[in-house]
């Protein structure tokens, strides 16, 4: 039962690597079937219940002043507090610069993260 949640949640975001993206990348990455597998976070089910959001609505995740809308899955195996997302040009947004290492930090991304009311 996924009622009303709370506006807000603060989540970790960590990308992984995912096949079935890559593939889709050489249709373009403006393509329907890239954003179906690139604009996705996976989410505990109690972070889900918290956002009040169930699988398949979209969330907004927000960096500073980047945002962008991804399109949430149950993943049980994933702590609370915590995102999985593909490497992509939209998680990239809200990538951070590590000034010691001189990289771009893709595997601790701090966001807000709030259900996305439909239109």
């Amino acid at each position: 039962d996924f009622g009303k949640g709370n506006s807000m949640i603060t989540l970790v975001l960590v990308t992984y690597r995912d096949i079935f993206q890559w593939l889709t990348r050489h249709q373009g990455i403006d393509s329907e079937e890239f954003l179906q597998h690139s604009a996705v976070v996976r989410l505990s089910p109690k972070d889900m219940q918290a956002l009040g959001v169930a699988e398949g609505k979209w969330v907004k995740l927000k960096r500073a002043s980047d945002t962008i809308l991804a399109r949430v899955k149950v993943d049980s195996g994933c702590p609370q507090g915590f995102g999985y997302m593909p490497v992509s040009s939209y998680v990239n947004q809200l990538a951070s610069y590590d000034g010691a290492r001189k990289l771009p930090n893709f595997k601790h991304i701090e966001v807000e993260a709030e259900a996305k009311n439909e239109a």
